[in-house]
This record gives C-alpha cells, sequence and structure tokens, in this order.
C-alpha cells in the first residue's frame, strides 16, 4: 500500500502452517527485508522481486526486532524461546546481530554478554540512537533492570532510569526524532500509565487514556508520528470488547482518534505503525471468537 487505504497482495513467504516464521518485516529504499526463526534458528528473509524471497540463516536463537540504523540492519533476538508454564526460562538471553546487506550478519551481543538480563523489550530508534529496555533474570516475575543505548548497534552503554521504579514491566515502547514513549504496567495493571523520556533514560508519566473507574483495558500498541503519542486497544463494555485508538493531546488530555463503526462492534486494536503522516492499526473487529482482521488507516488533523 502506498497510502494505508488501497492494499494489494504483495508476496508470501514460506508454506508452513508452523507458527514460526517470519515476525518483523522492514523497509529501507524500496528493500524488505523480515525476520524472525525456525526451529531455533534466526533467520531473515531478503526480497530480489516479482514475489522471490531468499532465505539468509543468522545464527542460533530467534530474531523478535529488526531495524535499520546507521547503514546497517539490526536485528534483537534471544538464545531461547519463551519459556511456557512450568518451564524455566533456561539460557535465555538477549542477542543482537548486524548486517550492511541482509545477507551477512555478525553477531554483535551474544548470550553470555548480558547474563542477567533475560530480555531485551523491544528496539527503537530515537534521539539518543538505539534504545532497548532490559529486563531482569528474575523468572517468573520480570522487572525492569535498566535502559541500553547504542549510537552504532555495536557498542552498549547500561544505564540505570528515573521514572520506572515504580512500574513492573515496560510492556510496549517506540521511539522517533522527538523521543520515546512507553506504556509501563504496574503489578496490578491497572495503573498503567504512559510514559514519554527525551533521552530514553529520565522518564515521567504523562496519564492514561481515560476508561470508565474499575475497567482494565486490554492494551494493544503505541506509536508515534512527529510529537503526536497514539495507543491503541480495546475496553470492556457490556461483557465485550470494543477497540478505541486514542491520541495524546498534551496536558494530560486524551481524544478518541477517529469515528466509524467499528467503535461499536466487537475486537480489539493491536500493533501500529507510522509514517507518510498517518497512523496506521491492525485489528480484528466484527466477531465475538473468529474475529476478522481488518486494517485502519488514520490521518490526524492538526487540530
Amino acid at each position: 500500500s502506498t497510502d494505508g487505504v488501497e492494499w494489494a497482495r504483495h508476496s508470501q513467504i514460506g508454506t508452513g502452517s508452523t507458527m514460526d516464521g517470519p515476525q518483523e518485516l522492514t523497509s529501507v529504499s524500496g528493500q524488505l527485508i523480515a525476520a524472525g526463526w525456525r526451529d531455533g534458528t534466526a533467520l531473515v528473509w531478503v526480497h530480489e522481486g516479482e514475489g522471490v524471497w531468499t532465505e539468509v540463516e543468522v545464527g542460533a536463537g530467534v530474531i523478535d526486532r529488526l531495524v535499520f540504523f546507521g547503514g546497517n540492519y539490526i536485528a534483537l533476538g534471544r538464545s531461547f524461546f519463551q519459556p511456557g508454564p512450568g518451564q524455566t526460562p533456561g539460557d535465555n538471553h538477549p542477542m543482537m546481530w548486524s548486517s550492511w546487506d541482509g545477507y551477512t550478519w555478525s553477531e554483535t551481543v551474544g548470550a553470555g554478554d548480558f547474563e542477567s538480563i533475560a530480555w531485551m523489550r523491544g528496539l527503537v530508534v530515537g534521539p539518543a540512537g538505539l534504545l532497548a529496555i532490559a529486563i531482569a533474570d528474575d523468572f517468573p516475575v520480570n522487572s525492569i533492570s535498566a535502559v541500553l543505548t547504542s549510537t552504532n548497534g555495536i557498542d552498549w552503554v547500561s544505564n540505570q532510569p528515573t521514572g520506572l521504579d515504580d512500574y513492573w514491566q515496560v510492556a510496549r515502547f517506540t521511539g522517533n526524532a522527538s523521543g520515546y514513549a512507553a506504556h509501563a504496567y504496574t503489578d496490578g495493571g491497572y495503573d498503567s500509565p504512559i510514559l514519554v523520556s527525551s533521552d530514553g533514560v529520565n522518564w515521567r508519566a504523562i496519564g492514561s487514556p481515560d476508561v470508565p473507574d474499575g475497567v482494565l483495558p486490554n492494551w494493544g500498541g503505541i506509536s508515534m508520528l512527529g510529537d503526536l503519542i497514539v495507543v491503541s486497544g480495546s475496553i470492556p463494555v457490556n461483557d465485550e470488547y470494543l477497540p478505541r485508538v486514542w491520541a495524546y493531546r498534551g496536558a494530560g488530555l486524551w481524544d478518541v482518534l477517529g469515528t466509524g463503526d467499528w467503535y461499536s462492534e466487537p475486537g480489539n486494536a493491536l500493533r501500529m505503525v507510522s509514517g507518510n503522516g498517518r497512523i496506521v492499526v491492525r485489528a480484528q473487529t466484527g466477531g465475538p471468537v473468529q474475529d476478522p482482521w481488518a486494517i485502519f488507516t488514520f490521518v490526524p488533523s492538526s487540530d
């Protein structure tokens, strides 16, 4: 899609029915690269044109995030799959790889480089360069242990953050040239404010979208369009969850972004991407169980 409204099928990567496969997709000057894993091996897929993808083995592990920064592709992953119920995390530690062309990859962070960290939550680009939030290796309770920053994707500095002490976890965060924004959770989940930071280290809360008292929203994603912060999710109404997208207007004020019949249909607004002056939201809507997928595009107004 060139406008987020009209969509055409592009291509398919793989044919398997397994959940293993591409998890991320990035485009740099028209070059598409996807990243993910299969059977414990980190993989990328490079689009060669005409719907043809070349699979490239990166190394042992999995890839969760892929960004382009400083002339290189930077992949963030882990050395072990996410543990299920009754399992332990084992050798679950963050790993990173870099590549200038998408075909040749070098390991820049190994499983033993951050032994006290179980996860790096997300990977975004902002004023401080690359930013990841570290989760301590104290399974089964996650806790924020550090903010990691890098100006080249290879050398990382561990920073002790301020303003995050009261939160159990930063579930989602985003960044751009204007700064960073994050969605944090307290242990109970009801107090889930949006946090902002200009440097990725020092954070402050700006509140959260208005929801009825005692309601636990199902938060979806967070994105930024310039200095506009947008949050997606759903709220329970009469035993059904209804999708919502909120925009932060400053001074603690939030508006529901956009209008339409889909706001009154059961569903959930999930991950978002921004660009070309608009926000594109991946959502489910229209059914209580097998919700069909949908894409909604918002063009925020200046007022």
